[in-house]
């Protein structure tokens, strides 16, 4: 049984700035990680459309997520509260439903790796 985890990584950069989330993900976990540590995960971006969040709830309900990182962008400006408490919203539906994720957050644009290894450290993982 394998101990990959799928982590879903919520992101308004490409709504924002017209940079995608997958670019960033592969590159900062390319650069703070081992290609051991990489394969124990499934790092999946998500390019938030604030407009229209039927596509999230899609999303989250196509596979079983271990974790559900909301960015930086989603999170850390008040103006973006309401958005926030939508997605987690969205997320807490899935939470409700058993399918037992981890709602993940990052300190910083550049903080998704330590995220996700704060809630699932590689040495407690086992392939």
């Amino acid at each position: 049984m394998s101990a990959r985890k799928a982590i879903l990584t919520i992101s308004l950069a490409n709504h924002l700035h017209g940079t995608p989330i997958q670019g960033q993900l592969d590159s900062e976990w390319a650069m703070k990680t081992s290609s051991e540590t990489r394969e124990r995960f499934d790092n999946v971006g998500f390019d938030l459309d604030p407009a229209d969040l039927v596509p999230l709830y899609r999303v989250l309900a196509e596979r079983t997520w271990d974790g559900v990182l909301i960015g930086w962008c989603s999170r850390g400006y008040p103006e973006r509260t309401e958005l926030f408490e939508n997605v987690v919203d969205a997320c807490a539906e899935e939470i409700r439903e058993g399918k037992g994720m981890k709602l993940l957050f990052c300190t910083g644009p550049t903080n998704l790796v330590e995220a996700t290894m704060r809630s699932f450290p590689v040495n407690l993982l086992r392939l």
